[in-house]
């Protein structure tokens, strides 16, 4: 029997603080070592989102090619696999028929055992995915309530901008720093050389996940008009 391990974040901000993979692995490894079952390959999606079906991860896919009968996937929630019900239904039964097994470190029973255990399963993955979209509910009602206020919503100013207050204000010659940015991105130089770039020609601090936010917003910006 091979255990592998399945750990996935969503954005590229939480890839590159790893902070979650980092916990995930850990608790992985732990619940490995209370089975007796030595983690035989660690699959890390970092910064993809669970809409994407499983087997279209790149390491979703890589860990579904690699399974054979008798080994075991574990995970520390069934949405770190699965966000989506036809999805978590049809990989499931794929699993099942290769007799490979699932082991969730939150209790989840293991789906592919099929009767009881997958209703279970799939109840429990239904009140978290709820639990989730009223969250976003609350959150985007209290973002509406300060936005028609007039206040800022909280999290990262935008690039450009410094908080004052409840107000956000631009921050003096950034227009010339995102007019670089543009030129260097048509010219096709990486996220990672732009941030350097620009870093050491205005003498500020600038990561390629800020450049990569910026030109993403950008692009949106376009889209719309």
């Amino acid at each position: 029997m091979a255990a592998y391990g399945y750990i996935r974040v969503s954005t590229d901000e939480q890839a590159l603080e790893g902070q979650s993979l980092d916990g995930q692995e850990r608790t992985i490894r732990s619940l490995c070592e209370k089975g007796g079952a030595p983690l035989s390959r660690l699959f890390v999606d970092a910064g993809v989102s669970a809409k994407i079906p499983l087997r279209d991860r790149p390491q979703g896919g890589a860990l579904l090619a690699a399974l054979k009968s008798g080994d075991k996937v574990f995970a520390t929630k069934l949405d770190r696999l699965f966000r989506s019900d036809t999805d978590f239904c049809v990989t499931v039964d794929e699993l099942a028929e290769r007799g490979v097994d699932v082991a969730l470190s939150d209790g989840t029973p293991d789906p592919t055992k099929g009767g009881m255990a997958r209703i279970l399963a799939l109840v429990m993955a239904g009140f978290a995915r709820f639990e989730r979209e009223m969250i976003g509910v609350r959150t985007q009602a209290g973002m509406d309530e300060l936005k028609a206020k007039g206040r800022y919503q909280g999290g990262n100013p935008p690039f450009g901008f410094r908080r004052e207050g409840d107000a956000l204000v631009p921050i003096p010659g950034f227009d010339a720093i995102k007019g670089r940015i543009v030129e260097l991105a048509a010219a096709g130089t990486s996220l990672r050389r732009i941030a350097d770039t620009v870093s050491a020609e205005h003498g500020i601090k600038v990561t390629h996940p800020t450049v990569s936010a910026f030109l993403k917003d950008r692009a949106a910006e376009g889209d719309a008009a």
